[in-house]
């Protein structure tokens, strides 16, 4: 069973909400694990991110997932800030310009 909290479900129902193309990506996971695994949907989400900024540049879809992580990493939550850094912002790395732009709409050095 996941871990999940009730914050870190907020969080995804909140991305999934602003930005559609986030579902099909949630529901193949579902699918696959049939359960939420929190950590692996978020690199689930950066390889999605690295991928639109490749094709789209600072599209809607990357400025809106920017701003909400930016929003929960600045929440205080614990549990929050460890779920985006680590599977997150850790697996942007080594994606070159898509990384630092992504950290950067997220005003994150």
């Amino acid at each position: 069973m996941s871990s999940l909290n009730s914050n870190s479900y907020k969080l995804i129902k909140k991305l999934i909400d602003l930005i559609p193309e986030l579902k099909p990506i949630y529901d193949d996971h579902i699918d696959y694990y049939d359960e939420l695994l929190e950590h692996v949907l978020f690199g689930e989400i950066t390889r999605f991110a690295v991928k639109e900024f490749s094709e789209n540049g600072h599209s809607e879809c990357i400025v809106n997932l920017c701003g909400v992580l930016r929003e929960a990493l600045s929440s205080g939550d614990e549990q929050l800030s460890e779920l985006i850094t680590v599977s997150f912002l850790e697996n942007l790395k080594g994606n070159g310009k898509a990384s630092e732009a992504i950290k950067n709409l997220m005003k994150i050095d």
